[in-house]
């Protein structure tokens, strides 16, 4: 190349062979970027629009980025099509938004359903109040929230409506923009974790993302906590594996401030999601030790147990007192979920059980009238979520549960269904198990597409010849090996 040519010339000038008109690919963060005003769009026709709520398109801008920045982040080995998961949670989270206002506006007459989420609106607008007053007065601000368990959400949701406009719409729109970044980064630990597998097979991630939105789409359209708890326990368990590139530093600043919030929003995930580290240390040996990780798992569920049992669900005492006399199967049933209270009163293992399914989809043989949106959805959720336990647990690839990945999916799927069986069972206290069985779902379909993912024995067949087995006599000693293919 001559000297009074510049350095920094097309690949096409400088004497590689590539066609003046090649195509180039966009980076991930441009798309980001780029798709940013057509989802702003699309979202305001679906939802913000029709809902009288365009003053919270500065938080759907806020949520995008924030998405699109831990997408660039956690899923470099999807390529550019990891923009599909931020465009499809998005676009289907406003849709399904859309319909439930539509619902709660006609059964309730207001855009919330008039239980929790009003609470949390009451209250939020008091610290809106007091922040408006007086910005950094944080102490203040605290003060206005009257005596409850968890005061982090309604705080939180205070700073966030404090520069918005004075209007219910626009508040219960910003919280759900909120509640589907919340959704996007539980589906960015799913990829993170299956990029320990291999390349990510984005056919396979998609679908199971599709398969895992229903339940968590319907609780962003809420003004509640469900799917930001789900995101940061996911968040810090996988902080918490001892193999990441993150420098100690990092990580430790990292999980005091997750776990600072988890506590201020739902103080028992916190004690589950540190069971993830003992098991993390003891599947990160060369041989795992399994009666270690056993003891590990039973001395965490009696330890979840006491505290479940003494003072972490207190608030919901009423409730668990009916469900351990029999009631509480009645009191469930209040959401019209059928035959939800058979299920529950199994012996034994009913809690649980009801705790895995619920909610329990509708019985379409018992309908006398044309069921609601939201109850519609929530049972194909449920079906959906069968069909991933189903994939999850399937004979073929059961073995490997002992692999580190899979088992501490298992592990805190477990610990996560055993804690709530024994506290309020109610199907949104599940929400942060959706990340660890969309993983063992996806994990075990990709080890049934390649055998050799996780080390499982490969049979011979038509397509696949089998194994090279190397055997070694001491001739061989000598330098020479003798390689024999089965079959």
């Amino acid at each position: 190349m001559p000297d009074y040519l510049p350095r920094k010339l097309p690949k096409y000038l400088q004497g590689v062979d590539q066609p003046v008109g090649a195509e180039r690919k966009i980076p991930l963060s441009h798309l980001v970027v780029l798709l940013f005003f057509p989802m702003a769009l699309i979202c305001s026709l679906i939802f913000y629009w029709p809902l009288k709520a365009l003053g919270a398109l500065p938080v759907f801008a806020g949520a995008w980025l924030f998405a699109g920045a831990f997408c660039c982040f956690m899923c470099k080995s999807m390529g550019r099509q990891a923009i599909w998961i931020p465009v499809l949670v998005f676009f289907l989270g406003h849709a399904v938004a859309s319909g439930v206002v539509r619902e709660n506006l006609g059964r309730f007459g207001s855009v919330h359903t008039g239980s929790d989420d009003l609470l949390y609106l009451s209250i939020a607008n008091r610290v809106t109040t007091q922040v408006r007053q007086s910005p950094w007065d944080v102490g203040s601000a605290r003060e206005a929230i009257p005596e409850m368990n968890y005061t982090g959400y309604p705080f939180f949701l205070g700073y966030l409506f404090a520069p918005l406009e004075d209007s219910e719409p626009v508040r219960f729109a910003a919280t759900t923009a909120v509640n589907l970044s919340a959704i996007c980064l539980i589906f960015f630990c799913v990829v993170f974790l299956a990029q320990s597998l291999g390349p990510v097979d984005v056919k396979l991630m998609l679908l199971i993302i599709l398969a895992s939105l229903p339940e968590l789409l319907y609780f962003s359209s809420l003004v509640l906590k469900d799917c930001i708890v789900a995101a940061l326990m996911a968040s810090i368990v996988l902080l918490l594996d001892p193999v990441n590139k993150l420098s100690l530093l990092i990580k430790l600043g990292l999980l005091v401030m997750l776990t600072a919030a988890l506590w201020n929003l739902r103080a028992p995930y916190v004690l589950i999601s540190f069971c993830a580290l003992p098991l993390w240390l003891s599947s990160r040996q060369k041989s795992i030790n399994r009666p270690m990780v056993s003891l590990l798992v039973g001395a965490s569920l009696i330890l979840l147990y006491r505290l479940a049992s003494r003072f972490i669900f207190s608030s919901f005492t009423t409730v668990v007192a009916e469900v351990m006399y029999g009631g509480g199967a009645e009191y469930l049933v209040t959401t019209g979920f059928g035959y939800a209270t058979n299920l529950y009163k199994l012996p034994v293992i009913g809690p649980f059980v009801f705790c895995m399914f619920a909610p329990v989809p509708l019985n379409p043989l018992g309908l006398t009238e044309m069921p609601y949106f939201t109850d519609v959805l929530r049972s194909i959720g449920t079906l959906l979520d069968l069909g991933l336990l189903f994939a999850a647990f399937r004979s073929k690839v059961f073995r490997m549960i002992w692999q580190p990945v899979f088992l501490i999916s298992v592990s805190m799927y477990g610990l996560i269904i055993f804690a709530v069986a024994l506290g309020p069972t109610d199907a949104r206290f599940k929400l942060p198990a959706v990340p660890f069985l969309a993983f063992m779902a996806y994990a075990s379909s990709f080890c049934l597409k390649n055998p050799n993912a996780l080390g499982l024995p490969v049979r011979p067949g038509p397509h696949n010849p089998g194994t090279v087995r190397v055997t070694l006599s001491r001739q061989d000693l000598g330098g020479r090996v003798s390689p024999h293919v089965p079959g």
